[in-house]
């Protein structure tokens, strides 16, 4: 789904942020997915992801506290860690349907599909 280009794009979006901020959701899936590659390009992702996660905020909120509500059930866990995010940070997602939840109640979201489109431009 990700390309080199996307990486490049989305390091030149978050230059404009002067902080990051994640989930413990978010990092447990990225570090999953980073497994599935071998040899030198996952070590080079594993020691990026090492620097991007000392580099960022975390944004925790018990999984007792997300799956109280009916939209648990509809974005899970780590989408709604992000939902939940959003009062205080702005979001970014290839997630469709969670870009257009969180337009949808006001809250900041950049959909990276839609900065891929304007690359394209």
């Amino acid at each position: 789904m990700f390309q080199i280009d996307d990486y490049e794009l989305l390091d030149r979006f978050l230059r404009d942020f002067h902080a990051i901020a994640m989930t413990p959701h978010v990092l447990t899936e990225v570090s999953n997915h980073a497994q599935h590659l071998k040899g030198s390009l996952g070590e080079a992702l594993f020691e990026s992801f090492a620097r991007f996660s000392a580099d960022s905020t975390e944004r925790f909120t018990p999984a007792s506290v997300l799956s109280r509500g009916d939209e648990f059930k509809h974005f899970g866990m780590t989408d709604w860690a992000l939902a939940e995010a959003a009062d205080e940070v702005t979001i970014i997602t290839t997630d469709f349907r969670l870009a257009g939840y969180l337009q949808t109640e006001g809250k900041e979201v950049v959909n990276l599909n839609h900065l891929r489109q304007l690359r394209l431009l």
